[in-house]
């Protein structure tokens, strides 16, 4: 879907586009659990009912900005599970190793890789084996697994859903034009202008 299409986002009001508090998958046993970010959806009906229970209900819309970077659908290649794993904290790292009886303080660069490569051969697409390593390297870390993915020069990932509608994983707030907000929908459906704040795009 193109910088044209129309994004909504439902729940409190954000009161820091830099600072967000990301959305999280908690059905963890859930094959198709998308890990964290800020979700989005192409179905303004589905936003609203997300922002339903809040006690000050908002649905942002929203378009993609030029240069917006969507994760790629593609195979994993191991190079690309190593960046994603080098940008983890160093005991992350080391408790993710250890899982593999490698110690990370003397692993050697092939030892580490003979670590990873599962998440080459058995985890399908390469946003399956990265949600998975949410999961096993980043240990449901929601900070730090969307810093490194931006780090990797990603904004966000789209999801296909049933019915034509489709979910946006947003990782960078600042790659979205936000055009408008209505707030307080179950009251007066009142509207307003909203933009988040234009910073470095890459953190």
């Amino acid at each position: 879907m193109g910088a044209s299409t129309v994004w909504y986002h439902g729940g409190p009001p954000v009161h820091d586009w830099a600072h967000i508090r990301w959305d999280r998958e908690r059905g963890t046993a859930d094959p198709n659990a998308v890990g964290p970010g800020m979700y989005w959806t192409t179905d303004p009906v589905q936003a609203r009912g997300y922002a339903h229970d809040h006690a000050d209900p908002t649905v942002y819309s929203a378009t993609k900005r030029a240069g917006f970077v969507e994760f790629p659908r593609k195979r994993p290649a191991l190079a690309e599970i190593r960046a994603l794993y080098e940008l983890a904290d160093p005991e992350a790292q080391g408790i993710f190793l250890s899982n593999w009886d490698v110690d990370r303080d003397v692993a050697t660069r092939t030892e580490v890789d003979r670590a990873l490569l599962p998440y080459v051969r058995n985890s399908g697409p390469l946003f399956d084996a990265y949600v998975t390593l949410y999961h096993d390297l980043f240990a449901y870390d929601a900070n730090a697994y969307v810093k490194a993915l931006r780090r990797l020069g990603y904004d966000g990932y789209v999801v296909k859903m049933r019915e034509g509608v489709r979910h946006l994983v947003l990782w960078n707030p600042e790659a979205m034009k936000v055009e408008e907000v209505a707030s307080g929908m179950a009251r007066s459906g009142n509207r307003r202008r909203s933009r988040p704040s234009r910073r470095s795009r890459r953190r």
